[in-house]
């Protein structure tokens, strides 16, 4: 039962992996981005983006170790927000409007739309992070290969609306609203707009979720077996396996590596209920607290982020 528990937390951590993201003026967003996804997500990854403790501080030291990158945060928030033939800068055009935390979710996934080096779910479990953000950021919500959102706290809604409103402009995108809120959809159909000061970007249906949330339908935390991870977390994560599973099965063909990645996750998640993932950076290493939830109960496993 460890052995499988242990292994359960590994593929919760990859999933993490390929899900994180990486003043003056007005006032932007507080809170937890978790309060706008809804609570069918069967998926759900937050991550911070501006760590405490600075570029020197635990949060960044062990960021460098999970992703390999010099500046990990900018570079997977660019991987994350950056559109086709347009890379962004994070110092320039992301820091000066982005909060402190940002989260991302799924309600389904495409995987034979997704680019072909990150196609299958063998290679999303077993890919790093500064490969995954750029398969699975603004552009694959564009695509069609995923339905869900990017949620982002803002410091400055005032530039973080002209920031989306740029990106709209850019991809000749149409302003349109939903339950009285206003939001702009490119041609390829990709959704972007400001609900309740978060920056909201992904597929249309993706964010009129959020709105709908915002408006008083349930969030994830109130979802079976959410934890609000620990406050100095780094990264969180939490998955509903059987509509993982469902959403992802229904919507790639059962051949080849799709197939043997989708048979993965089915044993290794066979029989939870639900499972959730923090990351927390230590003095000298990565610590990974989880817990998987079944009908026999709940499981807790704890120990340091695998080589």
């Amino acid at each position: 039962m460890r052995k499988r528990t242990a292994q359960l937390t590994l593929a919760l951590a990859s999933l993490l992996g390929a899900l994180a993201l990486a003043g003056c003026g007005s006032s932007g967003s507080s809170g937890d981005p978790a309060s706008l996804v809804p609570a069918s997500a069967p998926l759900y990854a937050s991550v911070a983006i501006k760590p405490s403790g600075g570029s020197g501080g635990e949060a960044s030291t062990a960021a460098k170790k999970l992703t390999h990158l010099s500046e990990p945060y900018g570079s997977l928030a660019q991987a994350l927000l950056s559109s086709d033939g347009h890379k962004l800068n994070f110092k320039s055009d992301i820091e000066p409007w982005v909060g402190q935390r940002a989260g991302v979710f799924l309600t389904s996934l495409n995987t034979s739309k997704l680019p072909q080096s990150t196609s299958s779910i063998q290679t999303l479990l077993e890919g790093g992070l500064s490969g995954a953000a750029s398969a699975l950021g603004t552009t694959t919500f564009g695509a069609g290969a995923a339905q869900g959102a990017i949620v982002l706290e803002t410091s400055d809604i005032g530039k973080a609306r002209s920031f989306l409103e740029g990106r709209a402009h850019e991809q000749q995108a149409h302003t349109i609203s939903y339950r009285g809120i206003s939001y702009q959809v490119s041609p390829s159909g990709a959704a972007e707009g400001i609900v309740k000061d978060f920056a909201v970007i992904g597929s249309e249906s993706g964010l009129k979720s959020v709105i709908d949330t915002s408006l008083g339908a349930a969030a994830i935390t109130s979802a079976s077996g959410y934890a609000k991870p620990p406050a100095d977390a780094i990264a969180s994560a939490y998955v509903q396996p059987e509509a993982l599973l469902k959403d992802v099965h229904g919507s790639t063909s059962t051949t080849g590596t799709t197939s043997q990645g989708v048979a993965l996750l089915g044993q290794l998640f066979a029989g939870a209920q639900s499972a959730s993932l923090s990351v927390t950076p230590t003095t000298n290493s990565i610590s990974l607290q989880g817990e998987i939830h079944s009908a026999n109960g709940s499981t807790p496993w704890n120990g340091p982020w695998p080589n």
